[in-house]
């Protein structure tokens, strides 16, 4: 009796979660209830409800050990049908194929409105076919451009050469591969130990997980091969010194866009880890940015935390985050000592002026290292900072008779990794415009702190000192701002006429 009611009870649940799903179908897409199926799963006793008389169908269609219609007549089921609002699940099924859909000549394709609902197949002991998903366009959430995509466990199912390859297949990274006769690709999201072997000669893995890793004997030169990361990297609570073994790592896309703030490498509580190690590193990149036209997308959030108390990064890794235009949620790092010469960006070797005064700074020079100071006596000097572009070091133009800033017109990233503010400009009586144009990352060890204050001729009512995104956000001090803000209209005028402009400069 105890064991029936407990039966009843869990199919009362599943049961609730169907229809909580099915509700948000119907909500989300506004669909006509005559043209939504409304059953759990399809069955003889089922299809007899389903709307067979509507192109564009709304529901969870199942697929599972219950169904007892056959192939064809599936196909005959579905042969109206030419979009999908909602979910296609296949599991525990003795299929062959799932050719169930007959494109409709004059359109072409199957549209597939999968947001939040997506695919799932699994189980399927006898599946050795699914090229019927090349007919399906896809409609993915419009935040994340991802479709939930769960294929798993069809031990006869190569799905390598059939759809890994599909345009929006491929675009996917959140997608579930596992456990088929072939896989995508390599999958590093749940990396033990005993499984890391299986990844030898992996170029591409699909996201990187390792964490509670503390056991010595773990040999991972096995991703020595990884040049490509494609989806989150999260190294946690291991006991490495340094990502070494990761010495070919080249690329990591992510996907954040304008509204989210996820964290796309999260390094954290490694506590012997001393370096990143990383040579090869050159691109860590947000997929979505190519798809928000808004100032500030896409941005590709990195997470160095609690590591050893000794962690640095070198300069040429710091320059990677620059031209990247990294946000750190957390930076514990100091920059490693020893003054580089040269960092490379693709095939391209650039030296790093280091400053000891103006005065005595060649001209011409793209990268500073060192904190920029600027003082009474320097204004002869400030046309050698023409062409900067990047700046290991914070900004400080304080008491001079300088009129504007233009020659900081260049200025593209700065990284600072002191106490500092990463930008004050202050007494300097004479100042009647300043604004940096092209400024898209502030890098700091601490908060962004911006400095503007006793400027008497800097207008306070409009001031805007440089294009506002997420990864130049600080905290604003001193009399030109209210309330720690750009004040003034301005502010956001300016930042629309730099957003169009560089949306025309991609």
């Amino acid at each position: 009796m105890r064991n029936f009611l407990l039966l009843i009870v869990v199919i009362s649940m599943v049961q609730t979660d169907f229809q909580n799903e099915l509700d948000r179908i119907i909500l989300t897409f506004s669909c006509l209830p005559e043209c939504t199926f409304n059953h759990s799963e399809i069955t003889s006793a089922t299809a007899q409800f389903f709307p067979t008389n509507c192109s564009e169908i709304c529901g969870i269609l199942v697929l599972n050990e219950n169904t007892d219609l056959s192939h064809s007549q599936l196909k005959v089921l579905f042969s109206n049908i030419t979009q999908l609002s909602g979910a296609l699940r296949v599991e525990n099924t003795s299929f062959t194929n799932l050719s169930f859909f007959t494109v409709n000549e004059e359109q072409g394709y199957v549209y597939h409105y999968c947001k939040a609902y997506g695919v799932s197949i699994v189980n399927n002991s006898q599946l050795t076919d699914v090229t019927f998903y090349e007919m399906f366009i896809l409609y993915t959430d419009e935040t994340t451009k991802e479709c939930p995509y769960r294929i798993e466990n069809n031990k006869l199912l190569d799905i390598y050469d059939q759809i890994c390859t599909y345009y929006f297949f491929s675009e996917f990274y959140y997608k579930i591969i596992s456990g088929n006769k072939r896989d995508c690709g390599c999958s590093g999201s749940d990396l033990f130990g005993f499984n890391i072997d299986q990844l030898e000669n992996c170029v591409t893995l699909d996201k990187l997980n390792l964490t509670d890793m503390n056991d010595t004997s773990v040999d991972l030169r096995s991703l020595s091969s990884t040049a490509l990361v494609q989806g989150d990297v999260n190294i946690q609570r291991t006991n490495f010194k340094n990502l070494t073994f990761l010495t070919l790592l080249k690329e990591v896309r992510g996907k954040n866009g304008p509204m989210m703030n996820k964290i796309l490498m999260n390094i954290q509580d490694n506590p012997d880890m001393t370096r990143l190690a990383l040579p090869n590193l050159r691109i860590l990149r947000d997929y979505l940015r190519s798809f928000d036209t808004f100032i500030g997308s896409g941005k590709f959030i990195v997470n160095l935390e609690n590591l050893h108390s000794n962690f640095c990064v070198t300069y040429q890794e710091m320059f990677i985050f620059m031209t990247q235009d990294v946000y750190f949620k957390n930076l514990h790092a100091n920059y490693c000592e020893g003054k580089e010469q040269y960092v490379k960006q693709a095939l391209d070797m650039y030296e790093i002026c280091w400053l000891t005064t103006l005065r005595a700074l060649k001209p011409n020079c793209k990268i500073i290292g060192g904190d920029l100071k600027i003082q009474s006596g320097d204004e002869a000097y400030v046309f050698k900072l023409e062409n900067v572009q990047y700046l290991f070091g914070s900004v400080s133009i304080h008491n001079t008779n300088l009129k504007n800033i233009d020659f900081l017109a260049n200025l593209r990233s700065m990284a600072v990794l002191n106490d500092e503010p990463a930008i004050k400009i202050v007494s300097n009586q004479n100042l009647k415009y300043a604004y940096l144009p092209v400024l898209s990352t502030i890098i700091t060890k601490h908060q962004r702190t911006v400095v503007v204050h006793n400027n008497p001729l800097l207008p306070s009512d409009s001031f805007f000192l440089y294009p506002m995104r997420y990864s130049t956000n600080a905290k604003f001090v001193g009399d030109q701002f209210e309330n720690g803000t750009p004040s003034g209209i301005l502010s956001f005028i300016m930042m629309s006429i730099y957003s169009i402009f560089e949306i025309f400069m991609k």
